[in-house]
């Protein structure tokens, strides 16, 4: 399928460097020096990142602060020990708290603004904590064109990309990878990582006490997010099909006055989540009750052959 040759180009681009990476410092290494910041933990100190919520704080550490901060440094600190996945650095948030809903969001401003029906790809790397007493599964990123105004106990954002459902994140020594493809509505700037997620709509599993009683905490490192559009898609969001109702919980509807061959619903991670073969009707009633609550893109193929992609939500 085409598909997985885009996927393959991803990731080589990926690994050669051939697209440009959106986030600035997305390895957490330029910081302010230590000797003129006021809060050498604080996520503050690493531009352009800054804290999701103003009155909760990600953390910061450097392993250039062991002698002036141990607590703060890599690859130990108060929170257990971990290599950097890039670098020397790395950050670190709590998205989990047993008896309250505690959270702590991380945001960064891209270099530029994403571009209307673009496909990019994101990706980053967590590590559970040693410290932690729950391991979790809700760990995602937000886009937005503003940064997140939201209330800590009113959850009214769903990542576009975020960690498989039910696969929770319990490795403290290696590092876990988080990706997704994303088609930009257009303007999106702010990339906000965390747990969207309230208390009872995320899984967990507990430890034994370790420290830091009923939460989970995680480190953060080497985001990156590429536009992959220009080298493999030239006709995203033609006018000839019609997806409605999108949003939509059981029934997708898909229209076109020239038919088409074929459907793949691909997830958040690029797997492929329902399939349909040999569609040539030019009005086509898709059951999505299966799927999952979450973003899809929709790829169609045409009686030509051309694939069409296309964002749905499912409810």
């Amino acid at each position: 399928m085409k598909f997985f040759f885009i996927l393959m180009f991803i990731f080589l681009a990926q690994g050669f460097g051939i697209s440009q990476n959106l986030v600035p410092n997305g390895s957490f290494e330029d910081t302010i020096p230590y000797n003129t910041n006021p809060c050498p933990w604080c996520i503050d100190s690493v531009n352009p990142w800054f804290r999701g919520l103003n009155d909760k704080s990600a953390d910061y550490f450097n392993g250039e602060y062991l002698l002036l901060m141990p607590g703060s440094s890599t690859p130990f600190n108060a929170y257990g020990f971990q290599n950097p996945k890039q670098g020397v650095a790395y950050s670190g948030l709590g998205v989990y708290n047993k008896l309250w809903l505690s959270r702590e969001y991380l945001s960064i401003a891209l270099t530029n603004a994403l571009i209307q029906n673009h496909v990019y790809f994101l990706k980053f790397y967590v590590s559970l904590s040693d410290s932690s007493r729950y391991a979790i599964d809700k760990i995602g990123c937000y886009l937005s064109v503003d940064t997140p105004d939201f209330n800590i106990l009113n959850f009214g954002f769903i990542p576009q990309v975020e960690n498989q459902a039910g696969n929770i994140i319990v490795d403290t020594v290696n590092w876990t990878m988080i990706s997704g493809i994303y088609l930009a509505q257009g303007g999106e700037k702010i990339l906000t990582f965390g747990n969207f997620y309230n208390n009872a709509n995320t899984q967990s599993i507990e430890f034994l006490y370790s420290g830091y009683p009923f939460s989970s905490y995680y480190y953060l490192d080497d985001v990156s997010l590429i536009d992959c559009t220009a080298t493999f898609i030239q006709e995203i969001e033609l006018p000839q099909f019609n997806l409605f109702p999108n949003p939509a919980t059981d029934i997708l509807n898909i229209e076109s006055a020239q038919g088409f061959q074929g459907l793949l619903f691909y997830n958040s991670v690029g797997d492929v989540a329902l399939q349909f073969t040999e569609t040539l009707e030019t009005n086509f009633a898709c059951e999505v009750a299966i799927l999952p609550k979450g973003i899809y893109i929709v790829a169609i193929e045409d009686k030509t052959g051309r694939m069409v992609y296309k964002k749905f939500i499912k409810m």
